[in-house]
């Protein structure tokens, strides 16, 4: 299986990044990513990010992904069945989009 840590950064500038590492087995160190963009939130950025990791890992035919982000708030959306903060629902729903195409 193929891990991936993940984190984002924001600014009031509304300029945001992530970063992203991506490895198999426990030190095996496999890729490294980064993406620019806009976010209206740090909690928009941390999701824009978990969908980077998960289109970068289908065009990469990792389907075996474990993806591991410190941002608590965005792993609660994703889990929520709502998915109810409006700034990060249209994200929230691509990302289940595709979390249908891997094997966790």
């Amino acid at each position: 299986m193929t891990r991936s840590q993940v984190d984002a950064a924001w600014k009031p500038t509304r300029q945001a990044a992530a970063g992203w590492v991506m490895s198999s087995g426990d030190t095996n160190f496999s890729f490294a990513g980064d993406a620019r963009f806009y976010a209206l939130s740090p909690l928009q950025a941390e999701v824009m990010a978990i969908l980077y990791v998960l289109k970068w890992a289908l065009n990469a035919s990792q389907l075996h992904l474990w993806i591991q982000s410190d941002c608590i708030q965005a792993v609660a959306q994703i889990g929520d069945i709502s998915a109810s903060n409006p700034r990060v629902a249209t994200l929230i729903r691509e990302i289940k989009s595709l979390i249908c195409y891997f094997h966790c």
